[in-house]
C-alpha cells in the first residue's frame, strides 16, 4: 500500500509545476515540465510567473544571497538563451552565477543561479528575475523578487550621577545609527522608559513631549514621542527627561528603556539600560533637603500638622497648583488655588493647604504658579 503511495505521489510531480524550498534556508528549487508550460502558455501571454522569493530585511551595506535551483523535471531538454534581472531597482538584486549561453537542461538536470540582494537605500525594493527559455517552446520564466533595507541604530541612556535635592536635572537619551554612513531625516518615534519613582520625578523634557506618565509598582512609566528627527551615523541627543532627584529608598535606580518605535519599519532599533545614582543626603537630613533655592516660596510650619501656609511672592495672575507626593513618587494630596492678582502687581499672597488627611511621614511638595515651578521638602507629625 505504502509503495502504491509513493507511486502516485512521484507522478503527481512529474506532472504538474512545483514549487519546493529545500532544506537550507536559502535556497529555492522551482521544477519545469512541458505540460505544465503548454498548458499555461498561450498566444497572447507568454511569460511564466510564480511565487517569488522574499529576502527579507538585509542591513544598509550588507548583503544576502540566495540559491535558486531550476530543475527539468521532464523527458526533453530545455534551452535557455539567457538570464538577466529586470532592472527596476538598478543593481539591488544582481546575480553572481555567469554561464555561457543557450545553456542545455537534459532531463532531470538543475541549473543554479545565485542572486544578490545588496540594498543601499532605505527603502523595499520588488524586481524580476527573467528566464529565457528558447526551446522547446519559447518563454520567459519570471521569478519575483522582493527585499527591505534596514538601519539598525541603538538607543541608550548613559549612567548618570545626581545629588539628592537637584532640581531640573536632565537625563539623557541617545541614539545612534550603526551605519556611521547613513543620514535620515523626517522621522518620528515612540519612546516607553521607565524608572524607580521614589529617585526621580520628572517634570518635561528637552524634545518632544510626554504622552503618558504613569506609576506601576513603584515604577515611574513614561511615554515620549517626537517627530521630525533627524539620525546620523555619530552619537546625537534624542532628548532628556527633565525633573527632581528625589530621596528614594535605594540610592540607584536602571533606566530602562522598555520599547522604541520608529515610524518607518526599515528601523531597527536596540537599546541599552543606564542607571542613575544619587548621592548627598540621607534620610535623617530630609528637612534639609532645598530642592529649589528661591525666596519667592516659603512653607511654614515644617515639620506640619492639620496645615501648612504656602507665602508666595509673586506678580502673576492664574492659577497655583500643589502637589504632595510621598518619597516613593505617589501623589498623595492635589488642589488648585486661584491668585487674584489681575493687575500683575507685586503682591505677597498667603494660602493655606490642608494636611490632616496625610499620615505622619516624610513627603515633597511640588508648587506650580503660570510661570515657575518649585519643589520643597515636607515633614507631617501627627
Amino acid at each position: 500500500m505504502k509503495k502504491l503511495i509513493y507511486i502516485l505521489i512521484s507522478i503527481f510531480l512529474i506532472q504538474v509545476y512545483i514549487y519546493q524550498v529545500l532544506c537550507q534556508e536559502n535556497d529555492f528549487e522551482f521544477l519545469l515540465n512541458e505540460t505544465f508550460i503548454n498548458k499555461n502558455l498561450d498566444n497572447y501571454n507568454s511569460i511564466l510567473s510564480f511565487e517569488g522569493i522574499d529576502f527579507g530585511f538585509v542591513q544598509i551595506g550588507n548583503s544576502d544571497i540566495k540559491n535558486i535551483y531550476i530543475t527539468n523535471n521532464g523527458i526533453n531538454n530545455f534551452e535557455i538563451k539567457s538570464v538577466r534581472i529586470s532592472g527596476r531597482e538598478g543593481t539591488t538584486f544582481s546575480i553572481m552565477t555567469t554561464y555561457s549561453y543557450p545553456k542545455i537542461v537534459g532531463p532531470g538536470e538543475k541549473v543554479k543561479y545565485e542572486i544578490q540582494f545588496a540594498p543601499i537605500l532605505p527603502q523595499n525594493f520588488l524586481d524580476s528575475l527573467l528566464i529565457f527559455v528558447s526551446h522547446p517552446v519559447q518563454f520567459v520564466y519570471s521569478i519575483p523578487l522582493s527585499g527591505a533595507s534596514i538601519i539598525e541604530n541603538i538607543v541608550w541612556t548613559p549612567d548618570t550621577a545626581a545629588v539628592i535635592g537637584v532640581s531640573e536635572f536632565k537625563l539623557p537619551i541617545k541614539v545612534q545609527n550603526t551605519n556611521k554612513d547613513i543620514f535620515i531625516s523626517g522621522l518620528s518615534y515612540r519612546l516607553i522608559i521607565s524608572f524607580d519613582a521614589a529617585l526621580f520625578y520628572p517634570i518635561g523634557v528637552s524634545k518632544g513631549k510626554i504622552e503618558k506618565n504613569e506609576i506601576f509598582n513603584g515604577q515611574r512609566i513614561l511615554t515620549i514621542s517626537d517627530d521630525n528627527i533627524s539620525l546620523y551615523g555619530t552619537e546625537q541627543l534624542l532628548t532628556e527627561i527633565i525633573g527632581y532627584i528625589l530621596l528614594g529608598n535605594n540610592n540607584k535606580t536602571i533606566i530602562n528603556i522598555q520599547d522604541i518605535i520608529w515610524d518607518k519599519n526599515w528601523i531597527h532599533p536596540n537599546s541599552k539600560n543606564g542607571e542613575l545614582y544619587t548621592y548627598g543626603l540621607c534620610g535623617n537630613t530630609i528637612n534639609q533637603i532645598k530642592l529649589k533655592e528661591d525666596s519667592d516660596i516659603k512653607i511654614n510650619p515644617n515639620p506640619a500638622n492639620q496645615i501648612i501656609n504656602i507665602h508666595l511672592n509673586t506678580n502673576e495672575n492664574g492659577i497655583l497648583d500643589v502637589q504632595i507626593f510621598s518619597v516613593t513618587g505617589i501623589l498623595c494630596l492635589k488642589k488648585s488655588i486661584e491668585i487674584n492678582n489681575p493687575n500683575k502687581e507685586q503682591i505677597d499672597g498667603k494660602y493655606i493647604i490642608a494636611t490632616y488627611e496625610l499620615p505622619s511621614g516624610y513627603y515633597y511638595i511640588i508648587i506650580t504658579s503660570p510661570n515657575k515651578r518649585f519643589a520643597l521638602p515636607l515633614s507631617i507629625v501627627k
